[in-house]
């Protein structure tokens, strides 16, 4: 059985089950980076940090962590 990541499913949810994202971005949904010549709107998403669950015992859960994510959106305009 192939391992799932908070990434592939933070894609899978923005590509495939959030028809309000995929009306508007399609599938143009990347990790770290825009490509170098982008089609937009699109969105960019990226892990800031995973901090570790400690205990007086040492990690707990086997390594449970609470990551950060930041989104990042690109359009052609800007809001008024």
């Amino acid at each position: 059985m192939a391992t799932i990541t908070i990434e592939d499913g933070i894609f899978h949810k923005l590509t495939h089950d959030d028809t309000d994202v995929m009306t508007i971005v399609v599938k143009r949904v990347y990790p770290l980076l825009l490509p170098p010549t982008p089609v937009l709107p699109a969105l960019v998403y990226q892990r800031i940090s995973s901090p570790r669950v400690h205990t007086h015992q040492g990690a707990a859960g086997g390594g449970l962590a609470y990551p950060r994510f930041q989104f990042t959106a690109w359009g052609t305009t800007f809001p008024s």
